[in-house]
């Protein structure tokens, strides 16, 4: 291995431990998940907002990269999501903008999913995040959605270990 690799191998080990360690100490160990829906998929590029969600999104206001709708009797707590007012005018805006600027039409609709598998919202990412999100009902009405990561990044660490 170069010394390139080898660095981000390190860095790829150091997240991961960090990562871990935070979680053990702060979680709850009631995890959700999320499972592909292609009708949440058809209803987000609908721009069809739903009333019964709360939605928020993941980076900038003016570039989202993931929107998700929590049911409305649950609230999020997490940094990394902010509440939004979404219209259909600007989901219209973010998903072809985001398709116009990138010549990405690839995007991704989910179902998230409590442990005992009753439906809780609805996850739209403009990048194939949705395998790599961490879903904590922290109680029966709260939850956290941590950061997604980004899959060509995931792809690249896998890439690093191989060499």
């Amino acid at each position: 291995m170069n010394k390139e690799k080898i660095k981000w191998f390190a860095i790829a080990c150091l997240l991961t431990g960090v990562s871990v360690m935070a979680s053990c100490v702060s979680s709850s160990g009631n995890f959700g998940r999320l499972v592909y829906d292609g009708d949440v998929k058809k209803s987000f590029e609908s721009f069809i907002v739903n009333p019964e969600y709360t939605y928020y999104h993941f980076g900038p206001k003016t570039f989202p990269r993931a929107i998700v709708g929590i049911s409305k009797g649950f609230t999020m707590d997490s940094r990394f999501w902010t509440a939004i007012d979404l219209t259909s005018k600007n989901l219209r805006s973010w998903i072809w903008g985001h398709a116009q600027r990138t010549g990405d039409f690839k995007h991704y609709g989910s179902r998230i999913i409590d442990p005992q598998g009753r439906h809780i919202g609805v996850w739209y990412s403009l990048e194939g995040w949705q395998q790599w999100a961490r879903i904590e009902i922290i109680d029966e009405h709260i939850i956290n959605i941590g950061a997604p990561i980004d899959s060509r990044e995931s792809r690249r660490f896998e890439t690093i270990m191989k060499d």
